[in-house]
């Protein structure tokens, strides 16, 4: 009876140190899997942050804007408008 406690207890522990070896193996590969879908998203907001970057370039803006048939604002384009001191105090209810 006593070797039966004494391998009852080896048993325990190895099944415990068993368990608690698959328990860190598990955590391991969550941990890896999660390292590799932050290096993807990280990838996906580079690629997103060039794109974001490409757009705004002026360059760019000016070439799909004159594809879309806009010219550029020439100076005799511009009109000014000058207020007449007497139109200042004059409001547009009646």
């Amino acid at each position: 009876m006593k070797y039966f406690f004494v391998t009852f207890l080896i048993s325990t522990f190895v099944i415990i140190y068993v368990w608690q070896n698959i328990e860190v193996m598990k955590i391991k590969m969550t941990y890896n899997r999660l390292l590799e879908s932050e290096k993807v998203l990280a990838d996906e907001q580079q690629k997103l942050r060039y794109e974001f970057e490409k757009r705004r370039n002026f360059e760019n803006i000016k070439k799909v804007a004159g594809s879309r048939g806009f010219k550029q604002i020439e100076p005799e384009d511009v009109y000014f408008f000058k207020e007449s001191s007497d139109d200042k105090g004059k409001s547009d209810k009646k």
